[in-house]
């Protein structure tokens, strides 16, 4: 499973805007993550990549039901 989550992570990693996902926790349909933003400028707020992810897996892994940030 670990390894169709980073699959899917890399295709959505160049739309968010330099923020680092990573995977802690893959268990009952609930991915817990980790998230690193840029030292500086804009970026994107941590509620929409939470959203954008949740989207994302939604159509790309629907096993996974739920995504949370640790």
């Amino acid at each position: 499973m670990k390894e169709k989550v980073e699959a899917a992570l890399s295709k959505i990693k160049p739309m968010l805007a330099g923020v680092d996902v990573v995977v802690r926790e893959i268990n009952d349909g609930v991915l817990k993550v980790q998230l690193f933003t840029p030292s500086c400028g804009v970026g994107l707020s941590k509620e929409m990549v939470i959203e954008m992810l949740e989207e994302h897996f939604e159509k790309e892994l629907p096993e996974i039901k739920e995504i949370v940030v640790v």
